[in-house]
């Protein structure tokens, strides 16, 4: 057998790995789509695999948040978070951060979507958690996805389109054009870059402790309906309460990790999100945690599921 069979044959039993997270449950219309997207992005991704060793999956987290000033660390917070992935490069031996992205937007290579992920700290929180364990870490290889944007034919009509035809249509639309849909860029991050999120950090910190001494978190407006309606926004707006209806006290404000809470309060990308995004959202999601009772949106949804089915795929390279 030669080496191309090998690799034919070890890339379909992992992209089978993958399927499966989509046919456990009901197959709706929306993990139709993610299923779509997960067979387009398996076509996609393979120069990256070609080139780079996977080191790890859902790596998670946790080192002292430091004062840029002082370097002493905080009393109350701790960074913590999950990595999508840990790369090496097989030709240079250099060690990168991998982190996936599904958008709507327009993920050209020259549309300021690629100008914003530039800036956006959460990267250089992961090379500084990677850099932790002991790797020079310089640069984060960015994989993107975007949502087609297809909907199912004759909607909530007796011959509405089925999930599995709805499937077969996203996916044909996908590989007429892959590089519109998946695109992988390597974004490198400088010592000004983590100093930068440093500083950032610990500013949000200190607005956190100042909002709960003060008990002040007001609501921003303008985020209401930003990206799709807040999560919170029938409770803000005094159409509901949280009484188990249709909202509920979380009993887990960090239910995307498995590590626990130790004596200080974990500072997620998440967390530092909400701040910037509305006061009033931090509030619910993590000073005393509120969530929504009753099935996810679809967007959620679709994104949970394609994201599971590529940290299943990818696993199966670990080592290799």
């Amino acid at each position: 057998m030669t080496d191309t069979e090998n690799s034919t044959g070890a890339q379909a039993k992992s992209s089978h790995a993958g399927e499966e997270t989509f046919h456990r449950g009901e197959y709706n219309h929306a993990t139709a789509k993610a299923h779509a997207m997960f067979v387009g992005w398996v076509e996609a991704i393979q120069p990256i695999l070609a080139t780079h060793e996977v080191m790890s999956v859902e790596e998670e987290f946790s080192f002292p948040l430091l004062n840029p000033e002082t370097e002493h660390p905080s009393k109350t917070f701790v960074e913590a978070g999950k990595i999508d992935g840990i790369l090496r490069c097989r030709a240079t031996g250099a060690i990168k951060v991998l982190e996936h992205k599904t958008t709507s937007e327009n993920v050209d290579p020259v549309s300021d979507y690629w100008a914003r992920l530039a800036m956006d700290g959460q990267i250089s929180k992961y090379v500084l958690a990677v850099s932790q364990g002991g790797h020079d870490v310089r640069s984060v290889v960015y994989d993107v996805a975007k949502k087609p944007g297809n909907r199912p034919l004759r909607a909530g009509k007796p011959n509405e389109e089925t999930p599995e035809e709805f499937h077969a249509r996203c996916l044909e639309n996908i590989r007429e054009e892959p590089t519109a849909f998946f695109v992988q860029r390597e974004i490198p991050r400088s010592d000004s870059d983590l100093l930068e999120y440093c500083n950032d950090a610990w500013a949000i910190s200190q607005e956190i402790l100042y909002r709960r001494n003060k008990n002040l978190w007001p609501r921003n407006t303008s985020a209401c309906t930003a990206y799709g309606q807040c999560e919170f926004f029938e409770l803000c707006a005094g159409r509901a309460s949280v009484d188990g209806i249709r909202f509920d006290r979380n009993p887990k404000k960090h239910g995307e990790l498995s590590i626990e809470e130790s004596g200080k309060d974990f500072l997620t990308n998440s967390r530092l999100s909400a701040l910037r995004k509305c006061a009033r959202y931090a509030f619910l999601k993590y000073e005393e945690p509120v969530e929504r009772v009753g099935e996810k949106s679809e967007a959620l949804r679709l994104g949970l599921s394609f994201h599971r089915g590529c940290e299943i795929y990818l696993k199966t390279f670990i080592g290799k």
